[in-house]
């Protein structure tokens, strides 16, 4: 478990959001963890000698990056987008959906099936959702996905990067159904991309994504099946979020990325040397308690 093993065997800790920081907190505040026992968790940490520092003082964040000159609305072409809807088999008027990462249950997959379900129904549009990726949730997509949207869900497998930022930049949405992403790379590269983004209100999401550059809801069906409706109906709108994305994405590019990281580490180095006697690794551990 990570809060008897892992946590104490390291000086720090860096998360790449405030939301995985907090899980890191939460695994090993008493209050919250009642099923484990504080003998245990202390008899631990005192073994692999911890260092004597709160556990909340020793957690920092760094946000990941973003290749925000890889993945750009530059890509965007017409024959670029019109090869893409030719191999899918999606017809020119289609409005395009793109998801990217792993098929399997923790990301939330299902979500887009029922989403497409209520999609499929529309009048108005007729909506197409590309999947890349693959994942262990592969053939459950196929079978149930032409079952509740015949047609309307593609599976295109594992892209490269350079085909995949095509997809990305001549994509109409992008749409991201895991309410539980500890960072979430693929919303920021479809943000950098110029393309709107569609996603949770929740988590590791936020640290970049609110509703000034994103379209962010409740991550139930009918509430992501509006949300894409409303992309285009509010034509004013769409392009002022996707301007502001666009200016986050360059915010967290791995260049600007890399740069907090190093001074992070500068800041690490200054906190172990100015009292070393509290990291030291002794032979017999003082008889602290932790928790």
């Amino acid at each position: 478990m990570i809060c008897n093993y892992v946590l104490p065997n390291f000086d720090f800790h860096i998360a790449n959001s405030a939301y995985t920081a907090e899980e890191f907190n939460e695994s090993v505040d008493a209050s919250k963890t009642r099923r484990w026992s504080k003998w245990f968790l202390n008899f631990c940490w005192r073994s692999f000698k911890s260092p004597r520092v709160p556990f909340y003082e020793r957690i920092f964040v760094n946000a990941r990056g973003v290749d925000a000159t890889h993945f750009s609305p530059d890509r965007r072409s017409d024959s670029v987008r019109g090869e893409i809807l030719k191999q899918a088999g999606i017809p020119n008027d289609a409005t395009v959906l793109l998801y990217s990462g792993r098929i399997s249950p923790e990301k939330k997959i299902g979500l887009l099936v029922k989403m497409m379900k209520i999609l499929a129904k529309d009048a108005e549009r007729d909506y197409r959702l590309l999947i890349a990726g693959t994942g262990p949730q592969s053939e459950w997509l196929k079978t149930q996905g032409e079952k509740d949207a015949p047609g309307k869900i593609i599976q295109l497998g594992h892209l490269e990067k350079d085909p995949l930022a095509d997809h990305y930049a001549n994509a109409d949405v992008f749409v991201h159904p895991n309410q539980r992403e500890p960072f979430g790379i693929a919303p920021l590269e479809a943000m950098a991309s110029g393309v709107p983004t569609l996603a949770p209100n929740a988590d590791g999401i936020l640290t970049y994504a609110d509703n000034d550059n994103a379209w962010l809801v409740e991550p139930e069906p009918e509430a992501f099946a509006a949300a894409v409706r409303d992309i285009f109906s509010v034509e004013n709108e769409r392009p002022e979020k996707v301007g502001r994305a666009l200016v986050t994405s360059r915010l967290y590019s791995w260049e600007a990325s890399t740069a907090r990281l190093f001074a992070l580490y500068d800041k690490l180095y200054l906190r172990f040397t100015a009292d070393p006697d509290i990291y030291a690794y002794k032979e017999t551990p003082e008889p602290i308690d932790f928790v």
